[in-house]
């Protein structure tokens, strides 16, 4: 499945049509009961082949079958995204700094990430705090590199975390702290840039 979904670049626009999501939707209009089992082993193999490719830099493939893997999950939770609630914490890895560090496209990873989470994040009744913390942390960390990520990864990022901080509103004093550090830097980066051009002007 994800050979065949990785042969044909699929856009943000599309997810919505895509026909993974039109088959899992009609299966689980036809019989959920039945269909839920196969769904859900579906989603711990998905998880088992990310876990199994991720391993040295070197492997250009295996990180490719990472991200399509994100991709599946992404498509999956559109149609149901309660079936991703128990793996909560199994995917949070794959928002470290430590990872995204490494060749990887780290905007399409950042946005199959942030967009499964804030759907998961809907259905979820009861966040366990530690998970909930450390989401919160990786988002606020994915904020800071904004200027490097693409603008559908920056948008997704602010929706799960506002969908966060919905769940768990303890969070929202950190996060006035949060928008106004970024507010911060970016009067910083824009007046050094400001600078910048200034005496390249006056050079």
């Amino acid at each position: 499945m994800v050979d065949v979904i990785s042969r044909r670049r699929v856009l943000i626009s599309e997810m919505n049509d895509h026909w993974l999501v039109k088959m899992i939707s009609a299966c689980l209009k036809k019989d959920s009961t039945k269909y839920i089992k196969s769904i859900k082993i579906m989603i711990e193999k998905l998880l088992l082949h990310m876990a199994e490719h991720d391993t040295t830099d070197s492997e250009i493939k295996g990180r490719d079958n990472i991200t399509q893997c994100m991709l599946c999950l992404n498509l999956i939770c559109i149609c149901n995204a309660e079936l991703m609630t128990n793996q909560f914490a199994p995917l949070l890895p794959y928002l470290d700094d430590v990872y995204l560090k490494r060749n990887v496209p780290k905007s399409t990873m950042i946005f199959y990430a942030t967009s499964i989470f804030e759907m998961m994040l809907a259905h979820i009744t009861k966040l366990n705090s530690n998970d909930a913390t450390l989401l919160f942390k990786k988002l606020y960390s994915l904020l800071f590199i904004a200027p490097k990520m693409s603008k559908d990864a920056m948008n997704s990022t602010a929706k799960c975390l506002c969908a966060l901080v919905t769940k768990i509103k303890s969070m929202i004093p950190k996060l006035t702290s949060i928008i106004c550090a970024i507010y911060k830097n970016a009067i910083n980066h824009d007046s050094k840039q400001d600078s910048q051009q200034g005496a390249m002007n006056r050079t």
